[in-house]
């Protein structure tokens, strides 16, 4: 009977020693597993609220945009944690890589948009990064010294200085950011995302 076929992960060429491999693999298991429940909780926590939302809505307008983003939620939860997943293996993945270099990140008075527009925009990504920062330094000051430890693990399998809690790849502000960017599969507008930041 021929063996079954390898995925493109296991024939691919490992970037990390044997040990280090050891590890990342059985974090990332780790992780499926817990997230997954807290994933399936927040979801439906999300479409709890949005579906909330949408009912106490005073306009025709308001209520349709909160039910399609309930809508979307529904048609496309499935595709979160896979894709949180996925993205966090390829951070793990890379923890012997070198830093990418900072984001530059024009300021506001650069980008090209209607004054109402700006201010919209501005204030929703002022919000998410902030409720990012809040999430980060509230888990941060409850749980100081196992992230120090942590840090310190990290940075034995990094081959590197011990890491911050800000740097952890799974830290609070690293879990966090990464369910942002995973949840682009959802399809929700911005308004709907800092309600599943929320519920996170």
């Amino acid at each position: 009977m021929p063996p079954a076929p390898s995925s493109p992960r296991d024939v691919a060429p490992s970037r990390l020693p044997p040990g280090v491999r050891v590890a990342v693999d059985a974090l990332h298991a780790h992780l499926a597993l817990e997230l997954g429940r807290r994933i399936e909780a927040t979801l439906v926590a999300t479409q709890r609220q949005l579906h909330h939302r949408a009912q106490v809505s005073t306009g025709a307008i308001l209520e349709a945009h909160w039910h399609g983003n309930l809508q979307r939620l529904v048609d496309n939860r499935l595709r979160l944690l896979p894709r949180l997943l996925s993205d966090l293996r390829d951070t793990l993945e890379a923890l012997r890589d070198p830093p990418p270099p900072p984001v530059h990140v024009p300021a506001p008075a650069q980008v090209k948009a209607a004054p109402l527009d700006l201010r919209l925009v501005e204030e929703t990504e002022l919000d998410e990064a902030g409720l990012l920062d809040e999430l980060g330094r509230r888990q941060e000051a409850r749980a100081g010294l196992p992230l120090l430890l942590l840090g310190q693990r990290f940075g034995v399998l990094a081959a590197a200085p011990a890491f911050t809690a800000a740097r952890l790849p799974v830290g609070a502000r690293a879990l966090a950011q990464a369910v942002l960017t995973a949840a682009t599969e959802l399809k929700l507008d911005d308004d709907a995302r800092k309600v599943l930041l929320r519920a996170f």
